[in-house]
């Protein structure tokens, strides 16, 4: 699950911050922030929902919050996370925790929760894969684990290319740019930094320690 850093309240051309009247009016600037993807899942998405992590059934004063909202697919947000949670307490967030190091991800399509956490952040963990259904096979989100799994393949068999240097740095981002799952390819890629740093800075709204150090010039 991509880390995420959110921007500041949106603002106009003039400096002055913006007034929306429905949360719907999010919607640009949330894939300005955080790309076409959903942020629980990873896939790219063309019909994201606005997103509330807490849910606005719950908390009626946080639907117009921009600090409360994330994109995600119609999949992850209607058919399983709802509004199961009552609040962000007891799960882990992608633009408030560091995911990315929070889960772990496998050939087999499968994510787990990284075992070097404390046991209070591991069930924390646990319950967010099980809010979104993001492993466990059968239903709806049992596509995702599948997908997963493809893009491992396909990350797997451009690794071996670059090593043999058939390919370039540009090619493979264009391929996780085009399909997602980011945290996949990540990790496929992991001891490339050269190539998971130029991953990570083409998708808006990335936590920075995973970006391209800025240059000291």
């Amino acid at each position: 699950m991509r880390s995420l850093q959110r921007k500041s309240w949106p603002k106009n051309s003039d400096g002055s911050q913006k007034v929306f009247k429905a949360y719907k009016d999010f919607l640009p600037d949330l894939k300005e922030n955080f790309g076409r993807y959903c942020c629980y899942c990873e896939k790219r998405e063309r019909k994201l929902d606005v997103e509330h992590v807490a849910p606005k059934s719950h908390n009626p004063s946080q639907i117009l919050d921009w600090d409360n909202l994330l994109l995600a697919c119609p999949v992850c947000n209607r058919d399983y996370k709802k509004n199961k949670n009552p609040s962000r307490a007891g799960y882990v967030w992608p633009d408030v925790d560091d995911t990315f190091d929070i889960f772990e991800y496998h050939g087999d399509g499968s994510m787990t929760v990284n075992q070097s956490l404390s046991p209070q952040k591991q069930v924390e963990a646990q319950n967010t894969i099980g809010l979104m259904n993001l492993n466990a096979p059968g239903g709806k989100n049992d596509e995702i684990r599948m997908i997963r799994m493809e893009q491992w393949n396909v990350a797997s068999d451009l690794l071996d290319e670059y090593k043999r240097k058939k390919i370039s740095i540009d090619s493979i981002v264009e391929n996780v740019v085009a399909n997602g799952y980011w945290s996949v390819w990540m990790t496929v890629f992991k001891d490339y930094p050269e190539v998971t740093q130029k991953i990570a800075d083409a998708f808006p709204g990335t936590l920075p320690k995973y970006c391209t150090p800025p240059s000291n010039s």
